[in-house]
């Protein structure tokens, strides 16, 4: 079991890996979690025998359409977060590139007006008559 996972989603996971088990596979694939397997497939039916008229806890088991369909849906659930992690990781770097690239544009803008008037202000220089000295 993979940490901080949940048993349900694991014994899920188990039966859908793994059809028709009987009460015993699961036990040993989880065998801390015995009484809380029995007491779900007694009471909550976690599962579905696939024999008829046998003790759940001794004939085949598999899972439910139920079931399933919760597993379906956690997994859905995973995957839905796993893309909104995706897509605001682009966002945020979206985000950093374009205030970098603006800082650069004004720079460059900046740096280019100083330039333009440096020039004329040179230019200015040229064109004006010099002062005679009398």
């Amino acid at each position: 079991m993979q940490p901080g996972s949940d048993i349900y989603i694991e014994i899920l996971k188990f039966g859908k890996e793994k059809p028709n088990f009987t009460y015993d596979d699961l036990v040993n694939a989880f065998p801390e979690q015995k009484n809380l397997i029995k007491y779900e497939i007694m009471y909550n039916h976690l599962f579905l025998s696939v024999e008829e008229d046998e003790d759940i806890s001794k004939g085949k088991l598999a899972l439910s359409f139920e079931d399933r369909f919760r597993l379906l849906e956690h997994e859905e659930l995973q995957e839905a977060r796993q893309s909104s992690r995706r897509a605001m990781s682009i966002a945020i770097i979206s985000i950093v590139l374009s205030v970098v690239v603006t800082a650069i544009s004004f720079f460059t803008v900046q740096k280019v007006e100083i330039v333009k008037r440096s020039e004329a202000q040179h230019l200015e220089m040229l064109v004006q008559p010099k002062a005679t000295t009398k």
